[in-house]
């Protein structure tokens, strides 16, 4: 299983709260788009899927750390030229040579999301569900993190990242 997917002990942890926090409510849990908001509408609840600033930094960290390595290597073992991929203070940045452009893809503590700039398909945000950092905006392009950047490193060179 990728590092950057959370464990399945974790996934069932997550679902036992959800479960607890509706059976203390007497009303289902809500499912929705942002599993990140905690809110209480009268009708239903919605629970962080973090616990704690922390696990969204580290979960977030590992998820971009991981990224930058699959990365560096796909396209070091690729022979591509003059790209550039680093990851500093929660912003990964993948500089391609031209005309492919830049990604910029980061952290986005306030809102426990990752954001996404591509050249190629513009900028996203994800959310964290499920163990994957999940598009959910538009749901006829519902894709995955690593999905889209996988999608598009395929396309612009032709190799499969290992994530």
């Amino acid at each position: 299983m990728p590092r950057c997917m959370v464990s399945r002990q974790k996934q069932q942890q997550q679902q036992q709260q959800q479960h607890a926090a509706s059976t203390l409510l007497g009303k289902p849990a809500a499912k929705g788009p942002s599993p990140t908001n905690t809110f209480s509408n009268g009708d239903f609840i919605q629970l962080r899927m973090f616990q704690s600033e922390s696990e969204y930094h580290s979960i977030a960290n590992e998820t971009l750390e991981d990224i930058q390595d699959a990365v560096e290597i796909a396209l070091e073992e690729k022979g591509v030229g003059e790209f550039d991929v680093t990851y500093a203070s929660g912003v990964l940045t993948i500089v391609l040579p031209s005309p492919h452009g830049t990604y910029v893809i980061n952290k986005q503590t306030p809102n426990r999301q990752i954001w996404w700039s591509s050249p190629k398909t513009g900028p996203r945000r994800y959310e964290y569900e499920e163990g994957e950092w999940v598009f959910t905006r538009d749901e006829s392009q519902s894709t995955t993190l690593v999905q889209s950047l996988k999608e598009e490193i395929h396309e612009i060179y032709g190799i499969d990242l290992d994530l």
